[in-house]
């Protein structure tokens, strides 16, 4: 039976016929416009400007792949978050891994399953609000006050800088203009769905200065019940307030401010296990077979073939806060450990310092988050010239506290060192596989560029960037839930001279050469502390405190993009071009000194050349506009992830740089104005990955019944079936979709005192995605439709809507991960052949002869966590707008 829960409730029968009503109603309506005939059809080249090259240009004549979604598009397509934007997207893919936290935007293919879980590990893909970097995560960004965003796909280390390896998403704020204007927006849905938004701007002294201020309040339930807790999971809240001062001295500078805070309050994430039990694949001694005393299990197969489907068979988890009366070493209940589903445990009687314990020993679930960030902007056209001088300053201040049940049980095994100078039981009580902790952030950038003036055949920019991170990351624990010791301390500063040139060969031939010079430095300080048992969680002894790692790491690169353009007519437009992008390196820290034999403690670059040709152009007397683009890319150094074995098993991964691999692509993106009242668009991606290089540890497990890979050079390593190969040459890169499609229909109808009626009906489909290199496990394909019918005046809007109105339970995105048949000792954590002895395994198993290495794995069997998808919702969207 699943430990969680999603059904409809009685409650939900007015929704669901609502439901009904409405995609009834907005199909006919669709059906119903071809009425009107061609006649009178409106322009789809009505001038979207955007920012994507840092100046403004018309969309349809920028020379790169980018998708600019106004603020109407956010409303008729629901995009109520930076994942939506990926579902309309070409190329893009923003799935929700970790809830509201730890952003993966994917393009083209070009994830990385660490990024942002371990230090310096990023995405590839950076964030930006007006052009300023941000380096935070937007998953709750208030989209109201957003005028357009754009998704510049490709690299873009040349222009845009950092962490753009395969694009660059930015976010551009509405003006607060000179003329009072603004509009109040309330949502309500099912599981007590609301959000509130109030936006007002205009001139505060005229002519000279003019604001906004945007405040908004967004709360959820959750849809989920945990029933071994009897909780809801899942919920999520919201709080914000922003404004905007635009100060014009003069009629030839801009000085343009940003000041938000937010707050986020999100509950228990609703994560489910996939268990070791259910592996199907690859027999071999990493497996439930291999723990007999711990599992009961006769299951050889090391790992899981085929799609990882929601709520899985084994979903259960232990959410509850702070119990009062922690017991102490004598109150330790004695080991005896309940079935948990899909493992079957038998009862233990473990000496008292160690034991299962039914009670909680999770300090924090869910994720808090407070944000405040400040940007200022200046354009100075100097003395009416054209030679423009643009300067910014971003800061940004945040503290996010998360935390999630890791083993997915109902129990926690609770521990304790033997040495009563470390800590005591009753002061910090733990558990293994309970994560929780605190980052605390706070950056700042500077950029400074002088443009010459853009009317100009030869035109030509120069700048200079600089960024500063520190991050300290601090465990929780029962006495210190805001914040307890220091964990590690990190900074990451770079500093880059970056410039292009333009050139009008003619009237309709151009080219454009960019080039940028960055040079990063990343420093990471580990500590061991005293309050806290860092054996449980690492091979080293524990300490009464001090430096565990200190290290840094340099890169310089240079990073050029050329670019060629031709006007073949007025209405298309031709463009090829060549860029380099990098991927930020980092460093691995002291756990990667258990995996090198030499003293490493960092990894390369990722970097990347890629080629593209593409066509943008206009048709069917402007009712008619299609973009695509056809891309290579060719990979060097990719960053992919190595497991840690330790005497307990596996219990984390690090970065290293295994191999190099490449995609071939295709983005199209069309829209048509089939009649005055009917707007259609579709798009569609192919992002074909594949290895071209790369030997994997874990691949050489699963192929060789679990031995242990010895050279990954060569890609040998103890064979136990004979079939070993670590090779992934020719597999799919992980966290990345084949295929991606999606479309839309807009219809809206004057009806009666300037009334009209609209409707409108989107769907995506994404394909399957690889969990890891292996290529075993997939995340399903997903297919989500919504739609949205109401009324409209120049005033108010009235609608009705449905989100993913097939009721999808893909889940958004699974995680390799392992389970834990681990017994720990009296003395703390007990040596291998120790643990092997209690869990009745023979400590032979895997040796040639007493004392020498093993030759296979016995490390924690495979098994997968994934975030579930909201199921399907209806509610009422009501707006007013005043002013112009």
């Amino acid at each position: 039976m699943n430990a969680i829960t999603r059904t409809p409730s009685a409650a939900s029968a007015p929704f669901l016929l609502s439901g009904a009503f409405l995609l009834v109603a907005g199909l006919y309506s669709l059906a119903a416009a071809a009425d009107n005939g061609p006649a009178g059809a409106r322009s789809v080249t009505d001038e979207i400007t955007v920012t994507a090259r840092k100046r403004e240009e018309a969309l349809q004549n920028v020379p790169l792949s980018v998708t600019a979604l106004t603020a109407s598009d956010l409303q008729d397509l629901q995009i109520r978050a930076v994942e939506d934007v990926a579902r309309f997207t070409p190329g893009l893919s923003l799935p929700k891994a970790f809830g509201r936290s730890t952003d993966r935007p994917v393009i083209r293919g070009q994830g990385n399953v660490l990024a942002g879980v371990q230090f310096g590990v990023e995405s590839g893909v950076a964030y930006f609000i007006d052009s300023v970097y941000y380096p935070g995560d937007l998953s709750s960004l208030d989209l109201n006050n957003i005028e357009r965003v754009e998704v510049v796909r490709g690299p873009q280390s040349a222009l845009y800088g950092r962490n753009t390896y395969s694009g660059a998403i930015n976010f551009v704020t509405k003006a607060p203009g000179d003329e009072l204007s603004g509009d109040v927006r309330a949502r309500y849905g099912q599981d007590d769905d609301i959000e509130l938004n109030a936006v007002a701007r205009g001139a505060l002294v005229d002519g000279l200065l003019a604001g906004s201020i945007a405040g908004r309040y967004y709360s959820w339930d959750g849809e989920w019940r945990n029933t071994v807790t009897g909780k809801t999971v899942g919920d999520e809240e919201s709080k914000s307030l922003s404004g905007t001062l635009d100060f014009t001295p003069h009629s030839n500078l801009l000085i343009s401010s940003r000041l938000s805070y937010q707050e986020d309050r999100d509950g228990t994430r609703p994560f489910f296990l996939q268990p070791a039990e259910s592996n199907n694949c690859s027999p071999g001694t990493r497996s439930n077979a291999s723990w007999p005393g711990a599992t009961g299990s006769t299951n050889t197969s090391q790992y899981f073939c085929g799609e990882i489907k929601a709520p899985g068979s084994t979903v259960s988890l232990n959410d509850g806060l702070a119990l009062p009366g922690w017991p102490g070493p004598g109150d330790l209940v004695p080991g005896v450990l309940p079935t948990m589903p899909g493992i079957p445990f038998p009862p233990f009687n473990i000496p008292p310092n160690n034991a299962y314990n039914p009670n909680n020993g999770l300090v924090f679930s869910g994720v808090e988050r407070d944000i405040l960030n400040f940007s200022v902007r200046s354009e100075w056209d100097i003395n009416a010239s054209g030679w423009t001088l643009y300067s910014s300053f971003a800061y940004r201040d945040e503290d996010r506290k998360t935390g999630s049940d890791s083993d997915h049980s109902q129990i926690n095994l609770l521990t304790q060192p033997v040495a009563p100078n470390v800590r005591t039981p009753r002061n910090n009580p733990t558990c293994t596989f309970c994560a929780s902790d605190l980052k605390e952030a706070e950056d700042y950038s500077v950029e400074v560029r002088l443009e010459s003036p853009v009317a100009e055949r030869l035109r030509w920019r120069i700048g200079a960037f600089f960024y500063d991170q520190d991050i300290d990351t601090k465990l929780l624990t029962f006495q210190n839930t805001g914040g307890g010791p220091l964990l590690d301390s990190e900074n990451i500063r770079n500093w880059a001279l970056f410039g292009d040139v333009q050139y009008d060969f003619t009237d309709r031939l151009g080219a454009t050469f960019e080039l940028r010079y960055f040079d990063e430095k990343k420093s990471l300080k580990e500590f061991v502390f005293n309050n806290y048992d860092d054996n449980i969680l690492r091979d080293a002894p524990a300490t009464p405190g001090g430096v565990r790692f200190d290290d840094s790491v340099s890169f310089s690169e240079f990073a050029p993009r050329l670019t060629l353009n031709w006007q073949a007519t007025d209405e298309v437009l031709l463009y090829a071009s060549y860029a380099q992008g990098y991927k930020p390196g980092g460093l691995i820290g002291a756990d990667g000194l258990t995996v090198f034999p030499d003293p490493r403690t960092d990894y390369d670059q990722e970097s990347s050349d890629t080629y593209e040709l593409g066509l943008k152009g206009v048709w069917l007397d402007d009712r008619l506009s299609s973009n695509i683009a056809v891309f290579f890319i060719d990979s060097k150094d990719i960053q992919l992830t190595t497991p840690l074995s330790t005497s307990s098993g596996t219990l984390t991964s690090i970065v290293t740089n295994q191999g190099a691999g490449e995609v071939f692509g295709v983005e199209i993106d069309v829209r048509l104005a089939v009649t005055e009242n009917l707007a259609l668009g579709a798009s569609y991606a192919l992002a074909d990955t594949k290895f071209t290089k790369g030997c994997d540890a874990d691949q050489y497990i699963l192929t060789s019944g679990g031995g242990l890979l010895l050279d990954s050079e060569v890609c040998t390593g103890n064979n136990v079936n004979g079939q070993g190969n670590g090779s992934i040459v020719g597999n799919q890169f992980p966290l990345s979709s084949k295929n991606q499609v999606s479309a839309y229909a807009d219809y809206r109808r004057g009806l009666f005192d300037q009334t009209e009626f609209f409707t409108n009906i989107g769907f995506s489909w994404e394909d399957k995605k690889p969990v890891q290199v292996h290529n075993l496990a997939y995340v399903p394909s997903a297919f989500i439709l919504d739609a949205r019918i109401g009324l409209e005046t120049e005033r108010w809007t009235v609608a009705l809507y449905g989100r993913n109105l097939t009721d999808e339970d893909a889940p958004n995105m699974a995680t390799r991960w392992l389970q834990d048949p681990i017994v720990f000792g009296a003395a703390g954590l007990p040596s291998a052949a120790t643990s092997l002895t209690l869990l009745g395994l023979d400590p032979t198993a895997c040796t040639v002869a007493p004392g020498t290495p093993p030759i296979c794995s016995t490390s924690f069997p495979r098994a997968f966590f994934a975030d579930l998808r909201r199921g399907r919702t209806f509610g009422l969207d009501v707006a007013w707008r005043f002013g112009n």
